[in-house]
């Protein structure tokens, strides 16, 4: 089983919208594919559970089985953060994330999962993004934002950050007249970067 962790350096950057076409490629092509998002701190109650919207949104295009609260195991709500705080939770949520995606991953042949709000979310809980990386054995797809040309540094950043456990990048929502640009003149510069 291979997995793949998605995640950004901002939020809006497109990870959900990216972890469809990824998703449903994969079935296309026949893979037995699940979805995770180990992190979530916008979780909300439906039907008496919490559940993360993202999450419930990536079972129903991708047609999992799995219930919400394996698909999104930690989620960092306010009352939740305030028993963690004060001493009351005392769960280790390393373990609990590593035993849900064992569940969640069973008959998979490609695992997406995909990561919160920004790279130092789930800190708290020793489960931000390179942490969860590692931990799940899963390589790094960084999505940036197009907001200015600095989206370099936004990369380079990541790559700093994700080390040799960043397989990629994509920048997203590039307005049309700054393509070429993008196309011509980042997209070579980062590649040089990585050579070196």
């Amino acid at each position: 089983m291979r997995a793949l962790y998605v995640t950004s350096t901002g939020i809006f950057s497109g990870k959900t919208a990216l972890c469809v076409g990824l998703g449903r490629r994969m079935q296309q092509d026949g893979f037995e594919v699940g979805y995770m998002k180990p992190v979530s701190t916008i979780a909300r109650r439906i039907k008496g559970r919490i559940v993360d919207e993202d999450a419930l949104f990536m079972s129903e295009v991708l047609g999992l089985s799995e219930p919400p609260d394996e698909i999104s195991p930690v989620t960092l709500v306010p009352h939740q953060v305030a028993r963690i705080l004060s001493g009351e939770d005392q769960t280790d949520y390393v373990e609990h994330l590593t035993a849900a995606f064992a569940r969640v991953s069973q008959g998979k042949q490609a695992m997406i999962l995909e990561g919160g709000a920004s790279v130092i979310e789930g800190s708290l809980v020793g489960l931000a993004a390179t942490n969860v990386s590692q931990q799940l054995q899963a390589p790094v797809l960084v999505i940036a934002k197009y907001e200015s040309d600095l989206v370099v540094d936004d990369l380079l950043g990541a790559r700093e950050l994700h080390g040799e456990n960043m397989l990629g990048a994509v920048i997203n929502v590039v307005p049309r007249q700054r393509m070429r640009f993008v196309q011509e003149v980042i997209k070579p510069y980062l590649e040089d970067m990585d050579e070196h």
